[in-house]
């Protein structure tokens, strides 16, 4: 478990699985921007460019270039490296300094899936959401997360996909979806 007194994540590497590979790469790397510390930027690796296999991680958000590639307007950083990331990292530590602080309101976005997947201990995470702040309401999404952790929550929703557009062949718009 990480230090409460260790500075806030920074900067981290992105990996990738390339085709065929057996092993991953570096390709990049996410760090916060300097004059905007909500946003997260992305560059790839030079030895990543060099290499005859690199593909882009997501053409659209992240088109394979040397250069600073900032995110798309109003996310503070790239959907794909946030969908794609393992969670764990910022996740974690943001739960450890639940713990003593007094936000009025913090987003634990797929915590559920961190825990069903052991990226985090239940008992843990658990032990964090029940000795919060009473002051502080924490928003958990994501899909499960069992009976325990939902018997803590103090209000418990269930969103159900009635008719969604990518079904219908329809891509994720900007401005709709991101």
């Amino acid at each position: 478990m990480t230090s409460s007194n260790r500075p806030p994540v920074s900067e981290l590497f992105v990996w990738v699985w390339l085709p065929g590979a057996e092993k991953p790469v570096v390709a990049g790397r996410l760090y916060r921007d300097s004059n905007n510390s909500n946003q997260y930027n992305f560059n790839y690796g030079n030895r990543y460019l060099e290499r005859s296999d690199a593909i882009p991680l997501y053409a659209p958000e992240l088109p394979l270039r040397r250069g600073r590639i900032d995110p798309p307007a109003g996310m503070p950083m790239a959907g794909s490296l946030r969908d794609g990331s393992p969670d764990a990292w910022g996740r974690r530590v943001i739960i450890h300094r639940l713990v003593g602080k007094t936000a009025p309101g913090t987003e634990l976005d797929e915590l559920t899936y961190m825990i069903g997947y052991k990226y985090l201990n239940d008992a843990e995470v658990l032990q964090v959401l029940a000795n919060r702040p009473e002051s502080q309401s924490v928003v958990v999404t994501g899909r499960g997360g069992g009976s325990e952790l939902q018997a803590i929550m103090d209000t418990v929703s269930e969103v159900k996909d009635v008719k969604h557009a990518y079904k219908a062949g329809i891509k994720a718009r900007k401005g709709v979806d991101y």
